[in-house]
This record gives structure tokens, C-alpha cells and sequence, in this order.
């Protein structure tokens, strides 16, 4: 019995990827050319950010005076709701970590 519409199979190290065109047979496209380079300048950038935010003070000292003086004179206001969601999200992001890490 034949069975028809199926396919030779060859042997074992005749297909693959080793057995398409060759490097040199490959025409390259324009976003192929383009997808081959790096670009220092981004990285250059990249670092110098993180040194930069490396140098800033942990506490923004000016920040914490200005709400200081917003609780002493109660002109302070807190939103109970986005507070919430902060605390939450926090806490499932924690847990969430810690699992993966496990």
C-alpha cells in the first residue's frame, strides 16, 4: 500500500539548518543590516544616568521639609484609596518575588 501526498524522508544530517543556503548565499534585507548593529552611545548614556542617580541623596531633604510644613499647618491630605492600592500592589509585588526566587 502507497500512501500519496507524504513526503521522502531523508536521512538523518541532509536537512536542518545546516542544509539551507549558504552565509554567503543569503541576501541580506535592510532591517536585517539594521538589526546587526549596537549602539554604544545608548549605553554610554545608560551609565552615566546611573552615576548620576547614584550621586543623588537617598532623602530629597527639600521634599520632606515641604510636607513637613504641610502637616504642621493641616493643609496635608492623604488619598485613602490610592494609599491602599500602593500597599497592596507592595505587597503582592513582594510576594510575587520572594516565591519566584525560591
Amino acid at each position: 500500500m502507497k500512501i500519496q501526498g507524504r513526503k521522502q524522508i531523508t536521512p538523518l544530517g541532509v536537512t536542518g539548518p545546516l542544509s539551507g543556503p549558504s552565509f554567503r548565499e543569503v541576501e541580506e534585507t535592510p532591517e536585517a543590516q539594521a538589526s546587526d548593529q549596537v549602539d554604544l552611545s545608548s549605553t554610554q548614556q545608560l551609565r552615566r544616568l546611573n552615576e548620576a542617580a547614584q550621586a543623588l541623596p537617598e532623602v530629597r531633604m527639600e521634599k520632606v521639609e515641604g510636607l513637613r510644613g504641610q502637616i504642621e499647618d493641616g493643609n496635608y491630605y492623604v488619598e485613602s484609596e490610592k494609599l491602599a492600592r500602593k500597599v497592596v500592589d507592595e505587597a503582592l509585588n513582594e510576594m510575587l518575588f520572594s516565591t519566584r526566587q525560591s
